[in-house]
């Protein structure tokens, strides 16, 4: 079996686990779900405030004791749905880590052979970090200028390559090449889904868009960005890699 022998490498199964698997064992907290257990907190109280103005003890206390129940129920639900992703997520992660690495069979396609994998710490340090590719080199250098305000961004062999400026907090961003805007980035967080949306200043470049770590092109899953081993993973088609959508990578939180 290999181990983890350089920073920032994983093996085959761990990042197949990552890439398909775990989306589909993690059951997310619907909007159905969310306006359900909404409906029911706004008639208990409902019942409450109805027994209050009629001063009536018998509604009174039914709308009372069903709002407490009900923030119960739903700290008890909201609570086991997050266990049980946690515990499927390390059930998947376990049976990977333990699968020796195969042979590499030629006949087999290899599902990553057209991706490029990046990743970098997931607590970097307050003056800047590395980013390694998948063998474990290190493919760019980070320096941040202004701790979630303004990160300089240099190849492997020092060349300067873009700079990363938020805007109105860390929601919004503008990727500048030199003093030459290239993209920007919008960033907004739903009770369902955490957003993203890159615009490339190309107009002949078509924008992307990432729900929950899942990078789309025109409707088209084209990687996505999970987290490991503390450490963030890019797992992108290499003719998808841009300069906006390594600014997001290298800025998150």
């Amino acid at each position: 079996m290999r181990t983890v022998s350089k920073e920032g490498v994983i093996t085959e199964y761990e990042r197949a686990v990552c890439y398909y698997t775990l989306p589909k064992v993690i059951s997310p907290v619907t909007i159905g779900l969310i306006f359900a257990y909404a409906l029911c907190v706004v008639e208990s109280l409902a019942a409450l405030a109805y027994g209050i103005h009629i001063d009536n003890r018998t509604w009174t206390l039914a709308g009372f004791y069903a709002f407490i129940g009900i923030l119960i129920f739903g700290m008890i639900a909201f609570t086991m749905r997050a266990l049980l992703n946690d515990w499927r997520i390390r059930v998947a992660l376990a049976i990977a880590r333990n699968v020796p690495e195969p042979e590499r069979d030629h006949d087999i396609p290899d599902p990553f052979e057209h991706h490029i994998l990046l990743s970098r710490p997931a607590q970097p340090g307050k003056e800047g970090f590395e980013c390694r590719d998948e063998a474990g080199d290190i493919s760019h250098c980070v320096e941040i200028k202004q701790y979630n305000v303004h990160w300089h961004v240099r190849s492997a062999r020092s060349n300067a390559v873009f700079d990363v400026r938020a805007v109105h907090g860390a929601q919004q961003l503008r990727v500048y090449t030199g003093k030459e805007q290239v993209a920007s980035i919008q960033r907004r967080a739903t009770l369902r889904d955490a957003k993203v949306e890159i615009f490339p200043a190309d107009p002949a470049q078509s924008p992307y868009s990432i729900t929950n770590g899942c990078i789309y092109d025109g409707g088209r899953l084209a990687g996505r960005i999970y987290r490991l081993h503390r450490r963030i993973f890019l797992d992108i088609e290499r003719v998808r890699l841009s300069d906006g959508l390594l600014a997001h990578f290298i800025s998150m939180r």
